[in-house]
């Protein structure tokens, strides 16, 4: 068959243009093919993105939540049914009450939903919305169980959590689209817009939230923890920091306890002199079933301390430590004293405590100013009465109050770190605790919140004015109470002291009382203080006193950049001002440094201050035992959080 230039034209163009459909529906389809998987890949991308943005969120409101329980903050027992809103760490919270609680047969407090609403005050949502790079997170977090701290007699009884309360929330955290009409460009990335209510992104986590006491141990920290006493020391009781420990003696070291925890690193020196000569030896032990009991002073005979580690291994708390060598020995070169390893079981040793924050419980406006029963500002006495503050100074007896002063020779009135030992006198507010408890003074809740008006932080003026509050006269207590103040406090004298009874006089026993003081600096005054120290004289002679209560308050942390460069440590935590040596400091409570001092922040180490005294201390073993009756009111509380249940989702429906 012949076929014409004309066909074969015809043919050609025929073919081609078959070829051409071809290849463009092929292409049609890749694009399309490539358009939805760049689709599907952003899709993915931004469920990728929103998850992790949610699960951000749900972090930040177990910090925020943490941080609100740490400070006594009253989530859970709203004042209506309605809610009510509260701020915490700058994030306005909407708490609500909505749910009916029922008695578990282990003594927890179950909630479940009610209808209506029941103002139980037991339980409560919280709801939230932040934004995290660029997002708006809606959180909300619900409290669905308590439980309440174990007792003795239950058979999982466990003394390292006798007094610790768990709740249980369950938080969830959702990113949420509007539609566009709805949107700020400013607010909202535009790579994740969305036409439609939708939510992308939800992270849901179960997280148990452990509050303890804080007195339960006899040394807590919030930063770096120093030990490093001159003279003998002896010390009883718990001891926890939420960073390093750096511990030494210069005449030796005993610690009746083996519960020593650091959520950083443990160190065998000074944190500013790793090569000092303070090797005497540091010893351990534990050798009584009950971690809490202190045993009190050991005389000179008793057998030498010895590491058990096989205590608590239950919960594997020692069983991982890798001690150095010269951990329980002297040492002979310093640079043999290094780092105290912990090679695994991080979980355990490494335990972040959140404590309550400075401005938030003692300073003015904060809890104890809120809470306290009695209120003192200057020398006036201040009752509550309702939500009123009522005056009620002309009631007590004369010389209830008075302005007063104390020689500081740690202070300046400048508040210079590096300035000289000169001092400067304090104008202190002076309240005879024992008149103020003969008269109508004492308060029902046992709190007394105290301060000077012209008292403020170190940021507040130049020169910085430096007030405080002296306490006399406290060698017996009515009842527990916690006395609490913004500035520095001095304790004058024998406080809240064990009386025996006297059958020749008739009086009965006066045991002492649960006590606490808590204030920006706590400092020790003997029963041989007279006033008569100047700026010009050397530290008077101190008398033995006794000193029995819990102290919580802050200190000048060790800078390497400053002349003054150590802490002063845990031995020097409540501060001295006369010359003790060879006269003993009786001692018994529990020793808690949670911030930094800003109002009486002079450096430990200036000339002419004090020398420092026999330390007779021990840890008052009634603050870790749930039976006993005598504790401070309102104690301050630490909180920790184990994460459990995790469930991450993206919904997809409409709503």
């Amino acid at each position: 068959m012949i076929f014409s230039r004309s066909s074969q034209r015809g043919f050609s163009l025929a073919t081609t243009l078959v070829l051409v459909t071809l290849v463009g529906g092929i292409a049609s389809a890749l694009i399309i093919l490539s358009n939805n998987q760049m689709s599907v890949d952003q899709k993915t991308r931004d469920k990728v993105r929103a998850t992790y943005i949610a699960e951000a969120g749900v972090e930040y409101l177990a910090h925020v939540l943490r941080r609100a329980h740490a400070d006594n903050r009253n989530l859970t027992m709203p004042t209506a049914s309605s809610g009510e809103t509260i701020t915490v760490d700058g994030n306005v919270l909407e708490c609500r009450d909505y749910k009916s609680a029922f008695t578990l047969s282990d003594g927890s407090i179950g909630l479940s939903p009610a209808e209506p609403p029941v103002p139980d005050g037991v339980a409560e949502a919280i709801f939230t919305e932040i934004q995290i790079d660029n997002q708006r997170i809606q959180l909300s977090g619900e409290r669905f169980l308590e439980k309440p701290p174990p007792v003795p007699s239950d058979p999982n009884y466990d003394p390292l959590e006798r007094q610790t309360t768990t709740i249980m929330y369950s938080l969830i955290a959702e990113l949420r689209y509007q539609p566009r009409t709805q949107l700020s460009t400013d607010s909202v990335d535009q790579s994740l817009r969305r036409t439609t209510l939708t939510s992308l992104g939800r992270v849901v986590r179960v997280m148990e939230f452990k509050i303890t006491p804080i007195f339960d141990k006899f040394a807590f920290w919030d930063g770096d923890l120093e030990i490093l006493p001159g003279p003998k020391a002896i010390f009883n009781g718990r001891i926890h920091t939420n960073k390093n420990l750096y511990i030494g003696a210069g005449g030796g070291l005993d610690i009746n306890t083996d519960y020593i925890r650091a959520n950083g690193d443990m160190y065998r020196h000074r944190l500013d002199n790793p090569s000092g000569s303070a090797w005497a030896e540091v010893t351990i032990r534990d050798p009584y079933a009950d971690p809490y009991a202190a045993q009190g002073q050991l005389g000179p005979d008793s057998s030498k301390w010895v590491w058990d580690p096989k205590y608590e291994s239950k919960n594997d708390y020692n069983t991982s430590w890798d001690m150095d060598a010269n951990w329980l020995s002297n040492v002979a070169d310093p640079a043999l004293a290094g780092k105290i390893k912990n090679n695994d079981n991080e979980s355990s040793q490494k335990l972040q405590l959140q404590p309550p924050a400075k401005e938030t419980s003692i300073d003015v406006n904060g809890f104890y100013h809120e809470n306290a029963d009695i209120v003192i500002v200057d020398t006036k006495v201040y009752q509550r009465q309702g939500s009123d503050l009522v005056d009620i100074t002309s009631t007590l007896p004369a010389g209830t109050v008075a302005d007063g002063s104390v020689f500081d020779a740690r202070e300046d009135a400048n508040g210079d770190p590096n300035a000289s030992g000169n001092g400067t006198a304090v104008p202190t507010t002076v309240i005879d605790m024992g008149k103020l408890q003969t008269g109508s003074g004492f308060p029902a809740n046992g709190v007394i919140y105290a301060y000077r008006t012209k008292t403020k932080a170190a940021s507040g003026g130049d020169p910085r004015v430096i007030e405080g509050v002296q306490l006399v006269n406290g060698k017996t207590l009515a009842n527990d109470l916690t006395f609490v103040t913004n500035g520095p406090v001095y304790v004058q004298g024998d406080y809240n002291v064990d009386i025996p009874a006297d059958a020749s006089a008739g009086t009965p026993a006066n045991p002492r009382k649960g006590a606490a003081i808590m204030g920006d600096a706590v400092n020790l005054l003997s029963n041989g203080w007279d006033g008569s120290k100047t700026k010009s004289s050397s530290p008077p002679a101190a008398k033995e006193t006794t000193y029995n209560f819990a102290l919580v308050t802050g200190n000048t942390p060790t800078d390497l950049d400053q002349k003054y460069k150590y802490s002063g440590g845990l031995e020097n935590l409540p501060r001295f001002h006369e010359n003790w040596g060879g006269v003993k400091c009786n001692y018994q409570g529990a020793l808690m440094c949670l911030w930094k001092s800003t109002i009486a922040t002079g450096r430990w180490g200036k000339d002419k201050v004090y020398s420092p005294p026999n330390r007779n201390w021990d840890f008052d073993a009634r603050f870790g035992d749930p039976d006993a009756t005598a504790k401070p009111p309102m104690f301050p509380q630490t909180v920790s959080i184990d994460r459990t249940t995790y469930v991450e989702g993206y919904p997809t429906s409409d709503e």
